[in-house]
């Protein structure tokens, strides 16, 4: 069981350091009953933003066609297999400014995994975020660096 306290704590500091950037909200891929939910359901909620429930029989199916169809998500919340599956699904020349900021967790996160998104939405903020459900969904988040501007060849 969770706290009151323990939950607006984590939304408090989730809004302040995952930004709040784009037009959009979160789409909600996640089960209700599964922690990551807390991140994509209610945190847009309590930054004034829009959810979008999709539909948990297709999940990935669904998140894909909804960041192809939603342009400017501000927040996406899902584990590093989802992030795999969006791979082989989105189109890399569409995928800038699909999301603002990914929140990756609940099992390890490759740099493979997300090589992906640096190469083709160097912009978007990933954040890594780990920790038993207890701690209100995360305890530990490390933002990856966005990959190094390559310099153009020397005249």
């Amino acid at each position: 069981m969770l706290t009151h306290f323990g939950l607006n704590n984590y939304l408090a500091w989730a809004r302040h350091t995952m930004g709040n950037e784009g037009r959009g909200g979160a789409p909600v891929n996640t089960s209700i009953g599964f922690d990551a939910t807390v991140t994509s359901l209610l945190l847009p909620l309590t930054a004034g933003r829009t959810v979008t429930l999709l539909p948990e029989a297709s999940e990935i199916e669904a998140l894909a066609h909804a960041l192809t169809a939603q342009n400017d998500y501000w927040l996406l919340k899902l584990t590093p297999a989802h992030l795999d599956a969006l791979r082989q699904l989105l189109d890399p020349a569409t995928l800038a400014g699909q999301a603002r900021t990914l929140v990756v967790g609940g099992e390890q996160l490759t740099a493979a995994m997300v090589e992906f998104w640096r190469t083709h939405a160097p912009a978007t903020r990933i954040i890594n975020e780990y920790g038993p459900t207890e701690t209100v969904v995360g305890c530990c988040t490390w933002r990856l660096m966005p990959p190094p501007r390559t310099k153009g060849p020397s005249r």
